[in-house]
Formats: structure tokens, sequence, C-alpha cells
């Protein structure tokens, strides 16, 4: 399930911090506690907590302007969407965000309209996906975390399955290992992008690719997303080969 948020600002902002998804996610979490403290205290006051959500915003982007930490912007309105196949989440969230009109990612952020969309349910066993900022971790021979795993070296592609293999594992216990074991992915294109987060350099993944994988794993990564930190901004999925923002432009 998803809901899109339309946020606008006032027209003489014409930047935004690169670190913007540290900021989104803490409107989520005011959302959830508006909603309900009980369950925001569930899910970020408990320790550490699978959080089956997702999230992506759509910046109107003025690609002629360049600044480091900073993103310049073409309009004054952009959409965040919100991704997640629990409806406690959803309803949570939308009850939330409903009570907050105002929010400071820097400078004032007008929260508008909150839009349920239609539910898609993913039938097929092999689909294009496209990702714009997808975490690979890399571990080492002990099972430790290694680094990011980046397009183009050596473990890419036994990073991503690893994390894919993991989550379906996870998602549904049930699943025969024969299952598991055919899904696989094939990199349409694929670059390397480094993301500002809490102060650090990301290094993500942005990129199209075709999925095989059965029907209800595929659902589980287009309502959670790809990869790792999803509940922080990274890696939801879209359909097909691109998306359309606001000012037209493709991201």
């Amino acid at each position: 399930m998803r809901v899109e948020i339309a946020l606008s600002w006032d027209s003489n902002i014409d930047k935004v911090t690169s670190n913007y998804r540290m900021a989104l996610a803490s409107l989520i979490k005011e959302a959830f506690n508006k909603s309900s403290e009980k369950f925001k205290v569930s899910l970020y006051d408990s320790g550490h907590r699978y959080k089956p959500f997702t999230f992506s915003i759509h910046f109107p982007l003025n690609r002629e302007k360049n600044e480091k930490n900073f993103i310049y912007l073409s309009g004054n309105k952009a959409i965040l969407t919100f991704s997640s196949p629990d409806y406690e989440y959803i309803m949570n969230f939308c009850n939330g965000i409903q009570k907050i009109r105002q929010y400071n990612m820097g400078f004032p952020v007008y929260i508008g309209q909150t839009m349920l969309l239609p539910n898609e349910t993913v039938m097929e066993n092999k689909r294009v996906w496209h990702t714009d900022a997808a975490v690979f971790h890399m571990y080492d021979d002990e099972g430790k975390r290694s680094g990011y795993a980046k397009e183009g070296e050596y473990g890419f592609n036994a990073a991503v399955m690893r994390h894919i293999q993991a989550k379906v594992r996870k998602a549904f216990p049930d699943m025969a290992e024969e299952d598991i074991n055919t899904i696989s992915i094939q990199w349409i294109w694929a670059k390397n992008i480094a993301v500002s987060h809490y102060n650090s350099l990301v290094s993500c993944v942005e990129g199209v690719f075709c999925l095989t994988a059965p029907s209800e794993a595929q659902q589980l990564f287009y309502d959670t997303g790809l990869g790792a930190r999803n509940s922080q901004g990274f890696g939801m999925l879209f359909c097909g080969e691109h998306r359309t923002l606001p000012n037209g432009g493709v991201k």
C-alpha cells in the first residue's frame, strides 16, 4: 500500500540539504507519534526493530546548479511517497501526517493533501523495476559488515543476492529453498551514487533491473524496498525504467 503526500514551500527557497532523508524520517516518526504515542514508542524506543516501510520523495531538480551538501530546486512542490504492506503503519502514518500542517527541513515545509493510492498487487514472476538509491552491505568471512557493495566492483552481485534472499527467507519462512535459489536479478543499467545521510556518506546504487522471483517476493520488495535501510528512505521501487517528477523532468 502506498500513500502520497503533497509538500510545498515558499517560492524563494531554491535548495534543500542533501541530508534530506534524515528530516523526512523524523517527519514520519512525528506522524506516528501524532497518531499514537504507544505505536511510536514500540517502534523507536524499544531497541532496534525492523520497520516494514520505506519512503521516497520527488523533488523538482535544477540540474544547472551544483553545490556540495545541497540539492538545487526548480520549483516549490514535491511528492512524498510512503509505502508499507502493513495496514497499521499506513493507518498511523495517514492519521498522524494529517495533524501536521508544517514541518522544518531547514525551511518551512507545508503538508498538503494526503492521497491513498490504489493497492497494486504484483502478479508477475518477472518484472522490471527502477530504484534510485538502494544500499547493499558487504560482509567479510566472519559475517561482519565490511563496507558497501558498489556496481562494477568484486562481490557486488553476491551482495545484492544476499540481501534479496535474506529478506525473502525472513518474510516467508515456509518458502521452499529451491524457490529462493531460483531468484535472480539482471541489471539493465546501474550507477553508484554517494548520498549524504546522518552526516556521513552512504554508497548507493541507482538503476533499472529485471527481477525474477515468486510474485509474493516481488510484492514484498515493492511494498518495503530493496536492500538495507529501507525505513530511512533507501531502496524504494518504482515500476518500469523511470519516474516522472512534478516539473515534468525525470530522475
